[in-house]
């Protein structure tokens, strides 16, 4: 597109020319001659300006119509969630909800009796759910497949087990004349194939007739639980029809207690020392270990988590953030803290959330039965802990265990 501005910044001077030579008494047979040009000019310029300007506005109509059916479209036409949600229990045969169907089938996702959240609201549940997510909004995370969401996704990653720091690669100075060493990468695969998790949740009918209060209600408490769910997987989850959690994956390092049922400084040097440097580190903890950690003393008995009652919780350990963990054992058992770089954790999205509703269970008490569900696998980047050159294990993952023995 022209720079109208500037089109009507030039057409301004030629008029400014033209008017000088029309004000001339004296002009000669050559100022004639360039007045009739710049008259021809000026009325073409202007004609362009005219046409450009209309051009533009067509142009601008079309693109805010464009974003408007987009709009429509990532919301399927409802007004809010709690708009999608009631037409969903009151009016399960609308229009919409087929074109969505017909959509849903295109893109391979199974059928499971549910309907696809449209992408605006399921970004907004989302939102809640990465507000309280703990694992998620610092892992890795593979998209799903815009044709296959549920298609599983082979991983590449360096076998450091057993193989030093780089998986086996070999480095060596070479003199002149010697042949260069053959080396080879060890290489293994991380597979991954998304879960379905589901969840229900019981509401009234004359909750769902109030369009806001539902939407928000459930926006909120389907977001809270969703985050639940895979931090909750995420962390313990043992990979059987579930992702594999970081305590029972096998490249996360133990480091045993020195006392049973206590969390010391001693401890928490011994995690630092066993994690794998270079990345964000944080720690996650069970809120029953608080009282564990705001004694914890230096040698000289002096606190030195909480020094005193007056200032908040530092809620850092060693400079790293320091989040509780509704899901973390209870303080004495393996993991009630825990110290990761997170990247190394994958995640692999699936089908998106859908929901379906049910009126039938609770019929005769005016109640529905919501059922949410969607598909996501998880499990660390490697398949154990990694050996550095000189011996020493590392892990970007690192619980607190019991005591040895």
């Amino acid at each position: 597109m022209k720079d109208i501005e500037q089109l009507k910044r030039y057409l301004a001077a030629k008029k400014d020319e033209a008017r000088g030579l029309l004000t001339n008494e004296q002009r000669s047979s050559e100022d004639t001659s360039r007045l009739e040009s710049l008259l021809t000019e000026i009325e073409n310029r202007a004609k362009e300006i005219d046409t450009e300007e209309r051009a533009q506005r067509i142009l601008m109509k079309q693109k805010q119509d464009d974003t408007q059916k987009e709009v429509d479209q990532r919301s399927m036409g409802f007004a809010s969630f709690g708009d999608f949600i009631q037409t969903l229990r009151f009016k399960p045969n609308d229009d919409r909800f087929v074109e969505a169907e017909s959509r849903q089938q295109s893109m391979g996702v199974g059928s499971e009796g549910g309907v696809l959240v449209p992408t605006t609201f399921r970004e907004q549940i989302l939102q809640v759910s990465q507000q309280s997510a703990i694992i998620r909004p610092r892992a890795t995370v593979i998209p799903a497949d815009s044709q296959f969401p549920d298609a599983g996704v082979t991983m590449p990653a360096l076998n450091q087990v057993g193989y030093g720091m780089y998986g086996g690669v070999q480095v060596d100075w070479i003199a002149e004349g010697v042949t260069k060493p053959d080396t080879s990468a060890k290489f293994t695969d991380v597979n991954m194939l998304p879960k379905e998790v589901a969840g229900s949740i019981v509401v009234t009918d004359k909750l769902l007739r109030n369009s806001n209060a539902a939407g928000t209600l459930l926006r909120s408490l389907l977001g809270k639980a969703i985050a639940a769910a895979e931090d909750d997987a995420f962390l313990n989850g043992d990979g059987v029809g579930k992702p594999l959690g970081i305590l029972k994956a096998a490249a996360t390092l133990g480091v045993n207690r020195a006392t049973a049922s206590q969390i010391g400084y001693v401890d928490a040097v011994n995690m630092y020392a066993k994690v794998k440097k270079g990345g964000k580190l944080d720690w996650i903890g069970s809120e029953s270990i608080i009282p564990q950690l705001m004694q914890i003393k230096d040698g000289g008995n002096n606190l030195i988590w909480q020094p005193n009652a007056r200032d908040d919780a530092p809620e850092r350990i060693f400079g790293a953030p320091l989040g509780w963990n509704e899901r973390s054992p209870q303080l004495g058992a393996k993991g009630d803290l825990v110290l990761a770089d997170l990247s190394y954790y994958l995640i692999q999205d699936g089908s998106p959330l859908a929901i379906s509703a049910s009126e039938h269970v609770y019929f005769r008490e005016n109640k529905t039965v919501l059922k949410a569900f969607f598909l996501v696998d998880g499990q660390p980047w490697l398949t154990g802990p990694i050996t550095q050159e000189g011996g020493y294990q590392v892990s970007p993952f690192v619980a607190l265990d019991v005591v040895a023995g």
